[in-house]
């Protein structure tokens, strides 16, 4: 799905981790892959502890974000972030790291839930609409609307788009990529 996408396994052919993607700076990069290395947060880790602690939610969330990370296996990432939301539905057993913020366990699946279901076979903006009602202050609040962007950009009545980009602008005015989304859609 990304350039670069690494691959690590074990002697036995045994996937232990992957990193999709890149994203500068470089020594960001060659800090995951160390941690890989030193068995830190690794697939392979993840799963051991998962089997012994399937009630752990950091590593129930660290998983979902594994298998999401990877994409081809969204399904398993689906499952896993909705047991987030079985464990911890009022969002107060921890938190993670979103870019330089932190958020809790809870809001973020039910984001990547929602960003599931924005790009699958058939898409659906309504959990990401509410996503965006619910966590009207939420760090990962532009990003929502960014992916939610990419829904109206090819699909929903001229209406529905019209009023969903009317808002976005409103909300981004200075952002040139929310009018060039809505120049796209035009």
């Amino acid at each position: 799905m990304a350039t670069p996408t690494v691959m690590v396994f074990d002697k036995d052919g045994s996937e232990i981790d992957w990193h999709v993607g890149y994203g500068p700076p470089p020594d960001k990069f060659l800090e995951r892959l160390e941690k890989t290395v030193k068995g830190i947060d690794t697939y392979k880790i993840l799963s051991e502890r998962y089997a012994k602690e399937p009630k752990n939610i950091e590593v129930v969330f660290k998983l979902a974000q594994k298998f999401y990370d990877k994409r081809s296996t969204e399904d398993k990432a689906l499952a896993l972030f909705q047991q987030v939301l079985v464990l911890d539905p009022d969002g107060k057993l921890g938190t993670t790291e979103y870019g330089k913020d932190k958020v809790t366990y809870t809001e973020y699946a039910e984001y990547n839930i929602a960003a599931i279901t924005i790009f699958a076979e058939k898409r659906n903006p309504e959990p990401m609409k509410a996503f965006i009602k619910k966590y009207p202050e939420s760090k990962i609040l532009e990003n929502a609307y960014s992916y939610l962007s990419s829904y109206y950009r090819f699909s929903g009545t001229k209406e529905e788009a019209t009023a969903f980009f009317n808002e976005y602008v409103s909300k981004y005015p200075d952002d040139p990529y929310v009018l060039n989304a809505y120049v796209d859609r035009i």
